[in-house]
Order: C-alpha cells, then structure tokens, then sequence
C-alpha cells in the first residue's frame, strides 16, 4: 500500500508528482486527481481544504464509465476523439459540463470539463500537453452525479484531515483514478494538501 501526500510518494513505483497547494481564480473549479494503479483500489483519505468568506463544496468523483482516446491529440488542442461516448451506469452519456481524466504523454492525469460533444469529438478545455492514441479516457461525470461524496466547507473554515484509519472516497474499481474538486464559486480557496493510498480489495 502506497501513500502520496503533498507532493511526495512513499511508493517504490513513484507516480507524477507536484501535488502542493492549488487555488484558482473564481469561479473557475479547483481539481486534483488521484492517479489510478493495476490491481489496487485508490482511496482518499484526508485533505485541508481552507475557503475565504464563502463556503465551497468539495466533491470526490469516482469513475462512471472509461473508453479511449481515439487519436493523438496535440498540446492547446481542444477537440479530442473518443473511441466511444463514455456512459454512466444509470444510462446517462457525457454531456456539457461534465468532467474527464486524461493522461498526458509525460504520464501526469489532469482533469478536463466537457465544453461540448459531436458524436466521438469531444471539445474540452485546450490540452495542457499532449494525450496520445489509445490513452485511457475516465468520464466521472458533473458534481451532482456524486452527492453522497460532497463535503461543504463554510465561510473562513479549514477542513482538515481526520485521524488515522479515516476515509474520504475510495474508487470503485480497482484502477480508477479520482478527482477532488472544489467548486470555488466565490472568493478563492486553497486545496492546501492530499492524501491518498491504494488498497487491495
């Protein structure tokens, strides 16, 4: 079992690294991915999330459904072809709004939100670097697909981690990777640190 905190790995297989404090001018969203790893379950298992004079939700968003990248698609690029459109287990397709994981050729997963859809191309924000053909596509939906995974932190609050043998999310197969994300509607707030390990279930 490996843990990750704050931009460090304890794992002897290190994973993409750079996971210190990150904010974001409203109301754009504040995302953090946990990346995914063969024949173990990933699990959330604390933060500190700090929000100014608003309170934020922040929501842990497990893998709906996964397809793949269809063909290259360059960094800057905003339009990416799918091998399939990605459905949630409740039938629902990839729509606007929703949100994806992708791994960049330098191995490092970030998160994308769907602008729009046409058949297999999907337009997301411009592409932080370069996502190769074949590439694993995770769809994990809209916020409100995962309401019993949301945390409301008030106005001029810390949410800080629990004790040991605590529990945030964890993913719902094995290999899947998760997104933490913070709505940041109003009065930027700080994912200040993140804890995450992979368990064998």
């Amino acid at each position: 079992m490996a843990i990750s905190t704050g931009g460090s790995s304890a794992s002897p297989y290190p994973i993409a690294d750079g996971y210190g404090t990150k904010t974001a001018t409203p109301p754009a969203e504040i995302t953090r991915v946990v990346p995914p790893r063969a024949s173990v379950r990933a699990r959330v298992r604390g933060m500190i999330y700090k929000t100014g004079v608003t309170a934020h939700t922040v929501t842990t968003m497990v893998t709906l459904s996964e397809v793949k990248v269809d063909s290259d698609a360059a960094k800057d690029q905003a339009v990416d072809v799918l091998s399939a459109v990605p459905t949630a287990t409740d039938g629902s397709l990839l729509a606007t709004g929703d949100w994806m994981i992708l791994q960049h050729e330098d191995g490092v997963w970030e998160a994308y939100k769907v602008a729009s859809l046409s058949g297999l191309s999907v337009t997301l924000t411009n592409l932080a670097k370069k996502v190769l053909k074949g590439t694993r596509a995770f769809f994990v939906g809209a916020p409100g697909d995962h309401t019993d995974r949301q945390y409301t932190v008030s106005a001029s609050e810390t949410l800080s981690p629990a004790g040991e043998g605590a529990m945030v999310c964890a993913a719902t197969k094995d290999d899947q990777p998760i997104l933490v994300l913070s709505n940041n509607i109003t009065n930027a707030g700080e994912l200040k640190w993140l804890a995450w390990d992979y368990a064998v279930v």
